[in-house]
Protein backbone atom coordinates (compact mmCIF):
# COMPACT_ATOMS: atom_id res chain seq x y z
CA UNK A 1 0.00 0.00 0.00
CA UNK A 2 1.04 3.06 -0.93
CA UNK A 3 1.78 6.48 1.34
CA UNK A 4 0.31 9.56 -0.22
CA UNK A 5 2.62 12.19 0.05
CA UNK A 6 0.77 14.03 3.37
CA UNK A 7 1.15 11.01 5.04
CA UNK A 8 4.84 10.62 3.84
CA UNK A 9 5.74 14.13 5.77
CA UNK A 10 3.97 13.15 8.64
CA UNK A 11 5.45 10.49 9.45
CA UNK A 12 9.09 11.80 8.59
CA UNK A 13 8.05 14.92 10.83
CA UNK A 14 7.24 12.52 13.90
CA UNK A 15 10.60 10.27 13.22
CA UNK A 16 12.69 14.05 12.95
CA UNK A 17 10.58 14.73 16.29
CA UNK A 18 11.60 11.50 17.88
CA UNK A 19 14.99 11.20 16.95
CA UNK A 20 15.65 15.38 18.30
CA UNK A 21 13.80 14.27 21.56
CA UNK A 22 16.41 11.71 21.96
CA UNK A 23 19.52 13.32 20.98
CA UNK A 24 18.56 16.09 23.24
CA UNK A 25 18.20 13.36 26.16
CA UNK A 26 21.90 11.62 25.20
CA UNK A 27 23.34 15.70 25.28
CA UNK A 28 21.78 16.14 28.42
CA UNK A 29 22.71 13.22 29.65
CA UNK A 30 26.39 13.37 28.54
CA UNK A 31 26.32 16.72 30.13
CA UNK A 32 25.32 15.36 33.45
CA UNK A 33 28.16 13.56 33.54
CA UNK A 34 31.24 15.42 32.03
CA UNK A 35 32.09 16.57 35.06
CA UNK A 36 32.34 12.85 36.56
CA UNK A 37 34.36 11.89 33.64
CA UNK A 38 36.68 14.51 33.76
CA UNK A 39 37.44 13.99 37.07
CA UNK A 40 38.04 10.25 36.43
CA UNK A 41 39.88 11.31 33.86
CA UNK A 42 42.12 13.61 35.33
CA UNK A 43 43.05 11.01 38.48
CA UNK A 44 43.60 8.76 35.93
CA UNK A 45 46.23 10.92 34.61
CA UNK A 46 47.74 11.99 37.91
CA UNK A 47 48.46 7.87 38.42
CA UNK A 48 50.23 7.31 35.23
CA UNK A 49 52.82 10.58 35.65
CA UNK A 50 53.15 9.39 39.53
CA UNK A 51 53.68 6.15 38.80
CA UNK A 52 55.82 7.42 35.55
CA UNK A 53 58.00 9.33 37.66
CA UNK A 54 59.36 6.87 39.68
CA UNK A 55 60.06 4.81 36.47
CA UNK A 56 61.95 7.27 35.14
CA UNK A 57 64.89 6.94 37.59
CA UNK A 58 64.83 3.10 37.31
CA UNK A 59 64.74 3.23 33.96
CA UNK A 60 67.91 6.36 33.77
CA UNK A 61 69.62 3.53 35.99
CA UNK A 62 69.21 0.52 33.97
CA UNK A 63 70.54 2.32 30.82
CA UNK A 64 73.26 3.77 32.39
CA UNK A 65 74.40 -0.15 33.68
CA UNK A 66 73.72 -1.54 30.67
CA UNK A 67 76.33 1.19 28.16
CA UNK A 68 79.13 0.98 31.36
CA UNK A 69 78.85 -2.47 30.72
CA UNK A 70 78.70 -2.89 27.13
CA UNK A 71 81.55 0.12 27.01
CA UNK A 72 83.62 -1.95 29.28
CA UNK A 73 83.08 -5.16 27.18
CA UNK A 74 83.80 -3.15 23.71
CA UNK A 75 87.21 -1.65 25.20
CA UNK A 76 87.97 -5.39 26.22
CA UNK A 77 87.18 -6.85 22.99
CA UNK A 78 87.12 -4.36 20.25
CA UNK A 79 87.73 -6.55 17.83
CA UNK A 80 84.76 -9.16 17.88
CA UNK A 81 82.58 -6.04 17.58
CA UNK A 82 83.79 -4.90 14.64
CA UNK A 83 83.70 -8.45 13.11
CA UNK A 84 80.13 -8.81 14.30
CA UNK A 85 78.98 -5.20 12.92
CA UNK A 86 80.55 -6.41 9.21
CA UNK A 87 78.47 -9.99 9.53
CA UNK A 88 75.20 -7.92 10.42
CA UNK A 89 76.33 -5.54 7.34
CA UNK A 90 76.78 -7.96 4.69
CA UNK A 91 73.73 -10.16 5.80
CA UNK A 92 71.18 -7.20 5.99
CA UNK A 93 72.94 -6.31 2.37
CA UNK A 94 72.69 -9.73 0.99
CA UNK A 95 69.21 -9.79 1.93
CA UNK A 96 67.85 -6.46 1.26
CA UNK A 97 69.77 -6.24 -2.23
CA UNK A 98 68.41 -9.38 -3.54
CA UNK A 99 65.77 -8.82 -6.69
CA UNK A 100 66.58 -5.66 -6.96
CA UNK A 101 66.87 -5.66 -10.82
CA UNK A 102 65.54 -2.69 -12.86
CA UNK A 103 63.93 -5.03 -14.92
CA UNK A 104 62.05 -6.80 -12.16
CA UNK A 105 60.85 -3.13 -10.60
CA UNK A 106 59.83 -1.34 -14.00
CA UNK A 107 57.59 -4.65 -14.17
CA UNK A 108 55.96 -4.62 -11.24
CA UNK A 109 55.26 -1.04 -11.84
CA UNK A 110 53.61 -1.12 -15.05
CA UNK A 111 51.64 -4.12 -13.47
CA UNK A 112 51.18 -2.41 -10.65
CA UNK A 113 49.54 0.69 -13.01
CA UNK A 114 47.62 -1.98 -14.89
CA UNK A 115 45.94 -3.62 -12.03
CA UNK A 116 45.04 -0.10 -10.84
CA UNK A 117 43.65 0.66 -14.52
CA UNK A 118 41.80 -2.84 -14.34
CA UNK A 119 40.10 -1.98 -11.14
CA UNK A 120 38.64 1.08 -11.70
CA UNK A 121 37.47 -0.33 -15.16
CA UNK A 122 35.40 -2.66 -13.19
CA UNK A 123 33.86 -0.08 -11.42
CA UNK A 124 32.51 1.98 -14.00
CA UNK A 125 31.17 -1.18 -15.55
CA UNK A 126 29.08 -2.21 -12.47
CA UNK A 127 27.93 1.53 -12.19
CA UNK A 128 26.61 1.48 -15.58
CA UNK A 129 25.12 -2.11 -15.08
CA UNK A 130 23.15 -1.03 -11.93
CA UNK A 131 22.09 2.58 -13.74
CA UNK A 132 20.82 0.14 -16.41
CA UNK A 133 18.77 -2.30 -13.98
Amino acid sequence: MKQTTTEMKSDFKSKANSAGKNAKSTVENALETAPEVLATVTEFGKNVLDSMSGSKEKILQTVTTSYNSLNKTIKEKPWTFVGGAAVVGFVAGFLLGRNRSPESSIRSGIMSGVDKIKSEIEKNIDKVSERLQ
